[in-house]
């Protein structure tokens, strides 16, 4: 097992000027100088200025992360060249024009500007840094152990497995990045894990009743790789291992793909419903609810079921339903009402006749009549097109003539 002599070194990164940055020192050197002797600086100022514009200048152009505070720096220069202003103004005795000692005040500035502006560029200690890490060597350790040293590093670990000849089984073969190299700190690393050497075999772990997040890890260990499928199950609780395809205690291959079967709990129970036909309303009822259904009742007409019994069930008799669902009940209301035929015009036989047809029993009443000829319907109680009871009466009104002739 490697033994960690030391916790891995945290690196900073260091950067050297490029030629925008040495570019921009320059004009900024020059720009604070002149603003500084068009304000009516004294020469200390001038020199101060120009200084400053250098040193932000670098400190503005150089590489990192930290532009934040590149901008308070920003706005601290424009502070302090107020400030110069202000106080060039009160210490100058007297406005003076260019001479060359104010252009060797611009050259000085810009030189020692620069000079400072280049070191700030390239040792930038406490301005601007990137902490690094270096991957720490783990290859031999077990798999909690090493995933600990790496997060004692600062890095993210995400696991995998490889065969291994030397690694026992279940510990760290290596690291992606390898360890040694230098990555930025909290970065993500891959762990391998040994699954043992290549083209062995083992036998498959017993899973069952295991969660899901578990049972994949036993096999991961193990050497083997899962796929998960699901199952019902009334005895493992949801989202639990069930069972492997292979069983359990099997031998297969180091690395072999094998399926995880994970319950969605138990299977809902179904029924078959009976034939209730013809039963009571209580009968047909019971022998639903005693199948653990839950039953709604409607009524409707029939003419070969009596009324009160049963007619049919939707869904329909012997359709196989889950357990607890809801099914109709229809109940015979008796034989369908009948429509009394249109006799009107007709003559009283033919009337008779169509009245019989239908299922209805007639009487027929005489009356007087100038205008319908003797003999014919002149009205029906119940009018043509109503609906009775099958088995009613209907009274025929039947013209007999003007006089009334018997």
């Amino acid at each position: 097992m490697v033994l960690q002599d030391q916790p891995p070194a945290r690196a900073e990164t260091r950067s050297t000027p490029s030629g925008s940055a040495v570019a921009i020192q320059c004009v900024a050197s020059m720009a604070g100088t002149l603003i500084g002797e068009a304000l009516g600086s004294t020469l200390p100022a001038k020199l101060v200025v120009g200084c400053l514009g250098a040193l932000i200048g670098a400190f503005l152009t150089a590489p990192g992360r930290n532009r934040r505070r590149r901008i308070v720096a920003v706005a601290i220069l424009i502070a302090l060249i107020h400030l110069f202003r202000r106080a060039g103004d009160a210490l100058a005795a007297e406005r003076r024009g260019w001479v060359p000692a104010n252009w060797a005040v611009v050259g000085l500035t810009a030189a020692v500007g620069f000079a400072g502006g280049s070191a700030v560029t390239t040792v930038r200690g406490g301005w601007d840094t990137t902490s690094a890490v270096s991957v720490p060597q783990v290859r031999g350790e077990t798999r909690a152990a090493a995933l600990g040293i790496l997060d004692d590093a600062g890095l993210s670990a995400a696991a995998g497995s490889e065969p291994s000849e030397s690694i026992p089984e279940g510990s760290a073969t290596r690291t992606d990045p390898p360890g040694g190299a230098t990555v930025d700190d909290g970065a993500r690393v891959t762990l391998f894990i040994s699954t043992g050497p290549p083209g062995a075999t083992l036998e498959l772990p017993d899973v069952t009743g295991s969660s899901r997040d578990e049972a994949r890890s036993i096999l991961r260990d193990a050497g083997v790789r899962s796929r998960v499928r699901t199952e019902a199950s009334a005895t493992i609780a949801a989202d639990h291992a069930t069972r492997t395809v292979p069983p359990a205690g099997t031998t297969v291959d180091r690395g072999a793909r094998v399926t995880l079967l994970i319950s969605t709990g138990p299977a809902a129970q179904t029924v078959e419903i009976p034939d209730v036909r013809g039963r009571s309303r209580a009968d047909a009822y019971a022998a639903l609810e005693n199948l653990g259904l839950k039953v709604e009742g409607a009524t409707e007409a029939s003419d070969s079921v009596a009324e009160g019994a049963a007619t049919r069930t939707d869904p329909v008799a012997r359709a196989v339903v889950a357990e607890g669902s809801t099914v109709t009940v229809f109940i015979s209301s008796g034989p369908p009402p009948l429509r009394v035929p249109r006799v009107v015009g007709l003559g009283v036989g033919d009337a008779q006749d169509a009245v019989e047809a239908v299922g209805l029993r007639w009487t027929a009443k005489r009356v007087e009549s100038a205008e319908v000829p003797d003999g014919n319907v002149i009205d029906s109680n119940p009018d043509g097109g109503q609906e009775i009871e099958p088995g009613g009466t209907v009274e025929l009104i039947v013209s007999c003539g003007s006089p009334c002739v018997d």
